[in-house]
């Protein structure tokens, strides 16, 4: 792991915590609570801060974020283009269901 943080052209080392899982045999599971992908995470957390790089990771909600910044995270995902969509489609349908009534 730490090896790949220290290629040159690195910038950012960042966690897909579902292409982790998947890699892990995880997804179907609840595998953010499971002790070994914790402690995976973790790992590539130390090592990213070995070589001095900056490390991401995608979070699910406001409440991830602040606890993956205080592990040590800079580079912080939230949501995803299609959960973003769906807000905003939702948001217009609501206000046309409004409007129109």
């Amino acid at each position: 792991m730490s090896g790949i943080c220290r290629v040159d052209g690195v910038d950012v080392v960042f966690v897909g915590p579902y292409d982790l899982a998947a890699s892990m045999g995880l997804l179907g599971t609840n595998f953010g609570q499971n002790p070994v992908w914790q402690e995976t995470v973790q790992k590539v957390l130390i090592a990213s801060q070995g070589a001095r790089k900056p490390a991401g990771i995608h979070a699910q909600s406001i409440e991830e974020v602040k606890t993956y910044f205080r592990q040590g995270f800079r580079f912080l995902a939230v949501g995803s283009d299609v959960q973003f969509l769906r807000l905003a489609v939702n948001s217009i349908l609501s206000e046309l269901k409004v409007r129109c009534n």
